[in-house]
Formats: structure tokens, sequence, C-alpha cells
């Protein structure tokens, strides 16, 4: 497997976690209600949102030059 391809899909899993939280979210759920430390896992999130967005300028930079 390529590391395009498993970034791809790493970023196709976050998206789909992200979509069904917000729908739970939306229907009146709240699916992260009893789980502790819900703050540090949606920071873990954005800085691994962070990381691959960087990841992957990092890598276009060096392929355009």
């Amino acid at each position: 497997m390529s590391k395009n391809t498993l970034l791809v899909a790493v970023i196709a899993i976050l998206f789909v976690l992200f979509v069904i939280i917000r729908v739970l979210w939306q229907k009146g759920a709240q699916p992260l209600r009893n789980l502790s430390g819900v703050s540090y896992i949606a920071i873990a999130v954005l800085v691994a949102f962070l990381i691959i967005i960087w990841y992957i300028h990092k890598k276009t930079q060096a392929q355009s030059q």
C-alpha cells in the first residue's frame, strides 16, 4: 500500500467519524457525553488533522520543485 493511499484512507476515516458524530449530535444524542476527557480527544483529532494537512502540503511543495 502506498503512502498516498494510506493518507487518503486516513482522511476518509476521519471524515466519516466526523459526519457520524455530527449527525448523532444534531439528532439530540450526545455520543461522547459519558466519555471522560472528550476535550482531549477533540484536541488530539485536531492535531492529527493539522499534521495530515502539513504532510500533504510538504509533499506537494516538494513535488512542484
